[in-house]
């Protein structure tokens, strides 16, 4: 894949998106706004300013718009989030913070999807980078 851009390695999943999704798909993946939290079976959220969604890569998003125009009306493959994990993993600003157990997994998913934000995840990433700029 080298000599490839991001956008060209994510351009089957980006089929039927338009424009501006494609471009806030680009930001959010350069913002680092994707965050893979479980391996086997890939599992991320997308942190978003409006809500958060549970993205299993490439199969599901928990937004709405996956749901209307992905499964129900079949417009596209995709919906922008699911576009946002692609570019992030080919651009290398995908986020991992592995759960301890999946307890503390199953938590995260819950509140996403009762309540629009992954608080505990939200948490612990800021502890995270907190820990990280002291260090240095």
């Amino acid at each position: 894949m080298s000599g490839s851009s991001p956008e060209d390695e994510c351009s089957d999943i980006s089929e039927g998106l338009g424009e501006k999704s494609r471009e806030k798909a680009k930001k959010a993946a350069k913002e680092g706004r994707v965050v893979l939290v479980y391996k086997e079976p890939e599992i991320a959220f997308f942190l978003g300013s409006d809500g958060d969604y549970v993205v299993v890569p490439y199969t599901y998003c928990s937004c709405k718009d996956f749901s209307l125009n992905v499964i129900a009306r079949k417009r596209r493959k995709a919906c922008y989030h699911m576009l946002s994990y692609c570019l992030s993993k080919s651009m290398g600003t995908l986020v991992e913070h592995q759960v301890r157990d999946r307890v503390e997994l199953t938590s995260f998913v819950r509140e996403t999807l009762l309540g629009g934000r992954a608080e505990g995840l939200r948490k612990l990433i800021n502890i995270t980078e907190s820990s990280r700029k002291g260090e240095k």
